[in-house]
């Protein structure tokens, strides 16, 4: 799924960097329904501003398992997740700091996010 780059400088095939961020199923205390156009406001008009010129390259809304039941056939249990994917580590690393520390949002209030890797 991540896309490939071709360094024309180094004459080697450079793979993006990308995880999935896993939305948190309350917001203000009560269940929260993610979905794209949900999650695609929260990348524009939050996690987006936030990092600036370190923004992914792209996103995408999913319901998938989450890390902790991925392996477990018995759990059908989906999660709302947005995979991400960046140019360089360094933007990685922006976005990893951000999602550290609670997001206060004017929509959702004080959010906490996860982050995964899954391939």
């Amino acid at each position: 799924m991540e896309n490939n780059s071709y360094d024309h400088n180094n004459d080697c095939t450079i793979e993006n960097i990308y995880f999935y961020i896993e939305l948190p199923l309350f917001v203000n205390g009560m269940l929260y329904n993610w979905d794209e156009y949900n999650s695609n406001r929260f990348m524009e008009t939050v996690l987006d501003p936030l990092l600036g010129s370190h923004a992914p390259i792209t996103s995408k809304f999913e319901m998938r398992k989450n890390i902790m039941n991925y392996f477990d056939d018995s759990c059908d249990k989906k999660f709302p997740l947005i995979y991400v994917e960046f140019f360089n580590f360094d933007d990685l690393l922006h976005c990893i700091n951000i999602l550290n520390h609670p997001i206060k949002t004017s929509e959702w209030g004080y959010m906490i996010c996860k982050m995964t890797k899954m391939s």
